[in-house]
């Protein structure tokens, strides 16, 4: 494999997928948020809002054991920052994209626990965003760590622990 020399442009880096990324938060926070202007929001502390909080939970749990195991490797692009390491211990050992399954479990964590079918829908839209975008990640991580392609295969969950 052809290693890619280190670039510090916002595009080479892939910050296309940031652009991206951030348009479908503007667009989850304004379909969750959109009940309460026209005050048909619901909430039900039934059994939907119960796993809501349940996701939401985990996912920020999960989150920030991503952060804290990531620690000087943490960046927001695809692209791994130029003195980073493979980080392949804690929430690592169970998913290799911890953060977007944080973001996908807590964005439907709060979708459920206010029951807003909209804002869930958004949600899978985002799941899918972030599977491409993390595909794209997975080819920086494999120029950059040669290791990583063992990773890949020893973990093989990719956001979500036991389920995807």
């Amino acid at each position: 494999m052809t290693k890619i020399p280190f670039t510090s442009t916002f595009r080479s880096r892939g910050g296309d997928w940031l652009i991206g990324q951030g348009l479908i938060f503007v667009l989850y926070v304004w379909v969750l948020f959109r009940p309460f202007y026209r005050g048909t929001y619901v909430l039900d502390a039934g059994w939907l809002s119960f796993v809501g909080v349940f996701c939401t939970l985990f996912g920020i749990f999960m989150g920030i054991s991503a952060f804290w195991a990531l620690g000087k490797s943490l960046t927001a692009f695809p692209a791994p920052v130029e003195n980073g390491r493979l980080v392949s211990h804690g929430v690592y050992n169970w998913v290799r994209h911890p953060i977007y399954g944080s973001i996908i479990l807590s964005g439907l964590g709060v979708a459920f626990w206010v029951q807003n079918l909209e804002a869930a829908l958004v949600v899978v839209v985002l799941l899918m965003f972030f599977r491409m975008k993390s595909a794209s990640e997975e080819v920086f991580l494999e120029q950059k760590y040669p290791e990583y392609a063992a990773y890949r295969l020893k973990i093989r969950h990719r956001m979500i622990p036991f389920l995807w």
